[in-house]
């Protein structure tokens, strides 16, 4: 038999292609798509009967998403070829890198060019629908034409001060952080206006009212952790819960992938935490612990998000303050060297005091459920009473230790996701 052939079953008759499989062909002929998959085919581990084949597209470097993102997932093929269109071009460190690879062997990806103008590094820029990229920015939009590094923590990619953030800690270290606090939107009315929303649309939805300052109160309080290593001695300030929108009394707790948790941090010139932080956070006298729940399949949709938020809300009854346990995080550890393609969780402990997940490289970047939140650090740290960046500590031969439970410093590269 011509092993060219097409398949064919008993009675002779071609085998059909599935509406998914169709779907994931038209995908992968759109010029911008390097990968598309759905997790039924995809072999996901926990996949079953009856489990929404989610559908995801893996962007060509030079592309990004509208929420940031080199990677898009939603439950179905329609409302994924709909996120598409928010496509725009990238000139991140990595599409630039990449591109400037596929130049050097002479194959650059279909529909990019070099950039005319000649910018900073001789980057590649992609361009869309035969526009030429390089359109300025524009009032709260990304920073599609960024520098290649964060400028001060505390400020913008352009050098203009954060205006919700404070540039460095009060008298006391405690209170700071997120300045202009608590609009008029709750959480309850959030969840009205995102729970019909794609997942694009829902992690764009939420990083823009956080950024915006939607956003309890509370988080203008970040939660002092004092921590000891070697006779040496350090303090860092972390959120008092993960990411949320909404006020102090109506919240709703965010589950987010780690693009978008980083996009947010980015802004306001925070970090994540690793998770020697995490677990020291958890011992802070006075923290409210709420165990966490695990949730049926769908875990990714956001009914299930909705539902998780809504158990937490419950159990925290309008108590404010350091508040733990009930979700995964994602942290900073060397292991990602292994993988750079995927992002490090960790966290949530059941009522009985365990751990529900090590530390763990088992998603991909893109990869978001309901127990996935993201707590975030200030970027100043103590070392000994003196004050020093904690992206500076957590890379020393000298201090990292203090900050971080892996046995070597953190590879400067793994300070930032990408997103």
């Amino acid at each position: 038999m011509d092993p060219a052939a097409p398949a064919v079953i008993a009675c002779g008759m071609r085998k059909r292609r599935t509406p998914i499989q169709k779907a994931i062909d038209t995908l992968l002929a759109d010029p911008r798509v390097a990968n598309a998959w759905s997790e039924g085919d995809n072999g996901c581990g926990d996949y079953r009967a009856g489990h929404v084949e989610d559908v995801w597209v893996d962007l060509k470097p030079g592309f990004i998403s509208d929420e940031e993102t080199h990677s898009i997932h939603e439950e179905t093929p329609a409302r994924l070829i709909d996120a598409l269109g928010g496509v725009r071009p990238c000139d991140c460190d990595g599409c630039l890198d990449a591109l400037a690879k596929a130049g050097a062997r002479g194959g650059l990806p279909a529909g990019t060019r070099s950039n005319p103008a000649g910018d900073e590094g001789g980057s590649l820029w992609p361009v869309l629908g035969g526009l030429a990229a390089g359109a300025a920015v524009v009032g709260g939009l990304a920073y599609l034409l960024r520098p290649r590094e964060a400028s001060a923590m505390g400020m913008n990619y352009d050098g203009s001060v954060v205006p919700g953030i404070a540039s460095r800690p009060e008298d006391g270290g405690t209170t700071f952080g997120f300045n202009e606090l608590g609009g008029r939107l709750t959480g309850t009315a959030f969840i009205d206006r995102i729970k019909n929303m794609s997942k694009s649309a829902y992690r764009r939805a939420v990083a823009d009212a956080i950024i915006a300052g939607s956003i309890p109160q509370c988080f203008a309080r970040f939660t002092r952790v004092d921590v000891a290593s070697r006779g040496m001695t350090g303090t860092f300030w972390i959120s008092p819960m993960p990411l949320a929108v909404g006020t102090d009394a109506d919240m709703f707790h965010a589950p987010l992938p780690v693009a978008t948790v980083q996009r947010i941090a980015n802004h306001f010139g925070l970090l994540l935490p690793t998770s020697k932080m995490v677990d020291a956070a958890r011992l802070v006298p006075g923290t409210i612990r709420i165990p966490f729940q695990s949730k049926p399949d769908p875990h990714q949709a956001i009914a299930t998000y909705i539902t998780a938020s809504n158990e937490v809300e419950a159990q925290r009854a309008g108590r404010v303050g350091n508040i733990t346990d009930f979700y995964k995080t994602y942290v900073l550890d060397g292991m990602r060297l292994h993988d750079m393609s995927h992002c490090i969780i960790y966290g949530a402990w059941r009522s009985s005091g365990s751990r529900v997940q090590e530390v763990s490289i088992a998603h991909g970047l893109g990869y978001g459920d309901y127990s996935q939140e993201g707590l975030v650090v200030w970027p100043q740290v103590l070392v000994g009473g003196r004050s020093m960046p904690y992206a500076d500590a957590v890379t020393s031969a000298t201090y990292w230790h203090i900050f971080s439970d892996d046995s070597v410093p953190l590879d400067p590269t793994l300070l930032r996701y990408p997103t």
